[in-house]
């Protein structure tokens, strides 16, 4: 049985160590990259020590990680701290936009929900905003969001939110953005999304929606219980306001306001040489249903290096075996 596991749990490491992030037993088995089968934890800890015996992996603390790469633990252990203090940022950030109308949820997405942030690292987040509002939604956070500071912008990066991401209900499903073949970026970003403000339980229908994740990572998308201090929950005058004004907006002024907010915001794409309004692939989405600005998408080039990690360590192993 260990033998069958072995390419998953190489490949699963290969990857994580792209971040220096090495992983627990109860980690790799959530994020274990398409096993062969179901495993339980206890099988799966029995094969990890048995490549460890052979040599095929290391284990220092309670972490497993490629062979010479033990030093991952002390690069891992210290991001903790920035860690914890980019999401005290972000929660910041969620009791700003739980007034907003229209926001329905908000995540902590990339290098700070995976736990691998620099100093340097702002905060991504994933917005989820209420269908036909995308665009005033959006106008609206931001606007918020630079009127407390919290919004990255040219001249400000570091523990900034980066508002580049937002969908509505009609598009939970992301293999719509996927890479062709296989996006093991994307299959573990949304695995690792962290819910902030999250009122509806909307996490629930995103998983539900994304279930093909699962036939990548089958322990992927959990569902977090996260401790009441870690999520920014809705107050009655937070829910009070943002649903009367939404009652407003959606009443009298109807898809008026949306369409300003939609063309405003084009204007300034136009104009905006950085952020184009069309490009190629999905590194920039457009649409009243997926807004997405990520120019420098570097899923390719994961996928690539993460490709060549397992093609040299398949090698070693072969080597080794032989």
């Amino acid at each position: 049985m260990a033998d069958l596991v072995l390419n998953s749990a190489l490949e699963t490491l290969c990857y994580f160590d792209i971040f220096d992030f090495p992983l627990t037993k109860e980690e790799i088995h959530r994020s274990l990259w398409r096993p062969p089968f179901w495993i339980p934890l206890v099988d799966l800890g029995s094969a990890l020590e048995e490549y460890v015996s052979r040599g095929l992996i290391a284990r220092r603390h309670g972490y497993y990680m490629l062979p010479e790469r033990e030093a991952t633990v002390a690069i891992r252990e210290s991001k903790v701290e920035i860690v914890e203090k980019k999401m005290a940022i972000a929660r910041r950030a969620a009791e700003k936009l739980r007034w907003v109308p229209f926001v329905k949820a908000m995540y902590v997405a990339n290098t700070v929900a995976a736990g691998v942030a620099t100093e340097a690292s702002d905060i991504d987040v994933f917005i989820v905003i209420k269908k036909n509002h995308l665009w005033l939604g959006r106008l609206l956070s931001t606007l918020v969001l630079s009127f407390f500071r919290l919004r990255r912008n040219k001249r400000y990066i570091r523990d900034r939110i980066c508002l580049c991401f937002y969908v509505t209900e009609e598009a939970y499903d992301l293999s719509a953005i996927a890479l062709l073949g296989h996006d093991i970026y994307l299959s573990y970003w949304l695995s690792q999304l962290v819910p902030i403000f999250d009122p509806d339980d909307t996490q629930t229908e995103i998983h539900r929606t994304n279930q093909w994740v699962r036939d990548n990572i089958p322990g992927a998308l959990p569902n977090y219980n996260m401790l009441p201090r870690g999520i920014v929950q809705d107050s009655w005058i937070t829910l009070w306001i943002r649903r009367a004004v939404e009652f407003i907006l959606a009443q009298y002024a109807g898809n008026r306001v949306e369409q300003l907010a939609k063309r405003l915001q084009e204007a300034k794409m136009e104009h905006n040489q950085s952020r184009p309004r069309y490009a190629t692939g999905h590194q920039v989405v457009v649409s009243d249903s997926m807004l997405k600005f990520h120019e420098n998408d570097r899923r390719e080039y994961y996928r690539e290096l993460w490709e060549k990690k397992c093609e040299a360590l398949n090698y070693k192993v072969e080597v080794f075996s032989g």
